[in-house]
């Protein structure tokens, strides 16, 4: 390893004291990849997508199974989004709904009247006492970038939660 590296090591490695909102080029690089999210069943055929929303899970931290729950659904496999990223010990993990692996479109109603053609992105946080981490963002900005590759949907198609970054 070269004195280069080691430095680069050394002053990347996240220190507790910085907090949930700092970005570590290590610990990003050690997440799957954001192409690993996308995979859906084999069997099923591709869905014409055309928008992307990313909104807010409004809880301090959590994974799919917290969003399921505060929003009524009986299991994980209800719930009425596509991907959800998560924050804490999982901080930018994504984690892929069974609507998405069988692109299932969501259903509107409850909070939400969305087009019918919208992958729908939760990011667990609070857009006033838990802000996502920026791991999170850049996730979020990976996964956004790469759905609009893929499915050809254009940027101004794409909606963030008020005061995202």
């Amino acid at each position: 390893m070269t004195v280069g590296s080691a430095v680069l090591l050394i002053f990347d490695t996240p220190r507790p004291h910085q907090g949930m909102h700092e970005y570590s080029l290590t610990s990003y690089t050690q997440l799957a990849s954001v192409r690993n999210a996308l995979s859906r069943n084999p069997s099923v055929t591709k869905t014409d997508w055309e928008y992307v929303e990313i909104f807010y899970s409004r809880t301090s931290a959590g994974d799919m199974g917290t969003v399921a729950m505060f929003n009524n659904s009986s299991t994980e496999k209800d719930a009425n989004l596509h991907f959800v990223i998560c924050n804490g010990e999982k901080n930018g993990a994504i984690q892929t709904s069974d609507r998405w692996r069988n692109q299932y479109r969501c259903l509107q109603g409850d909070n939400w009247y969305g087009s019918r053609k919208t992958i729908r992105i939760c990011v667990i946080g609070h857009p006033i006492r838990a802000l996502p981490s920026d791991t999170q963002i850049k996730r979020a900005e990976d996964l956004v970038e790469t759905l609009c590759k893929e499915y050809g949907i254009p940027k101004v198609n794409v909606s963030y939660p008020q005061g995202w970054n």
